[in-house]
């Protein structure tokens, strides 16, 4: 039985979920397995869960399995880094990882640099490919002005050997990934951040030198996690999409860290759980 099962199993109804995650500091130090440490990580989780009431009134499952997974993957919740972060949905807590996360992720994996742009209209984007460069594509930006529509999102990866790798993605193609109430999310206030996580997320389960880590940010990202026994075998449930939900990569709720990061306005409540707020990040 995994170490998230048996505490559940053992937890008295009156116990805090705070006071759980304190005590599974042993279970989360072997998840981290020295990534970064453990006292910060759970000061972390600690801090994350009393400054959001919503995560307060979400079952513990939810909540510890987040938290055990963002162990694996050797990102501390909420902070000013926004690397992941667990995210109040009705009753059950989703882990988020935003797109710092799956950059360190990126350059853990050996990438010597990671980028990402919106295309807009106006702009010269060409892709293709041929059998002396590969897949290539060539964009020039008409100008600096961000009011003008955006129609698409680029993410690559430098690699550790020179290869460029890069994930495009129309605004038609992304939109498919939103999830069926996106309306109530982020998406309908901050479209081109979630196109840009979107499209780097993709990007993750595609390229060369991928990590574990990498694999499984993107096959948790957004899911509510109940059991940890290793990625194959725990419990992954996706809210549904807009299109072809039978395709798990098409099967996730985008985060929310990207829209404090990348600009700077008010956080975003997200009207599924009024009380979250998401963290405030410095530019």
């Amino acid at each position: 039985m995994s170490e998230l099962a048996e505490t559940i199993k053992t937890t008295p109804p009156r116990r805090t979920v705070e006071s759980a995650i304190i005590q599974q500091t042993d279970g989360l130090a072997a998840a981290l397995a020295g990534r970064i440490g453990t006292d910060r990580f759970v000061r972390a989780a600690v801090t994350a869960f009393k400054t959001t009431p919503a995560l307060q009134n979400c079952s513990w499952e939810s909540v510890l399995g987040g938290l055990f997974v963002a162990a694996q993957l050797g990102l501390e919740v909420g902070g000013p880094r926004a690397l992941c972060d667990l995210v109040p949905y009705g009753k059950e807590a989703t882990l988020v990882v935003g797109y710092r996360g799956y950059a360190e992720l990126f350059y853990r994996a050996g990438a010597s640099k990671v980028e990402w742009f919106i295309i807009r209209e106006g702009d010269h984007f060409k892709k293709g490919a041929n059998s002396r460069d590969g897949k290539f594509y060539e964009w020039d930006p008409q100008d600096n002005d961000s009011s003008r529509e955006y129609i698409g999102a680029v993410a690559q990866v430098k690699l550790a050997n020179g290869d460029i790798q890069f994930e495009h993605m129309t605004r038609e193609e992304i939109e498919q990934r939103r999830p069926r109430n996106w309306e109530r999310t982020p998406w309908k206030q901050w479209p081109e951040p979630m196109g840009l996580k979107t499209v780097l997320r993709s990007l993750a389960k595609t390229v060369r030198q991928s990590t574990d880590e990498l694999a499984l940010a993107s096959n948790t990202d957004g899911a509510v996690i109940t059991r940890i026994e290793g990625v194959e075998q725990s419990s992954v449930e996706h809210p549904p999409t807009v299109g072809a939900p039978n395709e798990p990569e098409v099967q996730s709720i985008a985060g929310v860290h990207d829209l404090v990061v990348t600009r700077d306005d008010d956080p975003v409540v997200d009207d599924a759980s009024p009380d979250y707020v998401a963290p405030k990040v410095d530019q």
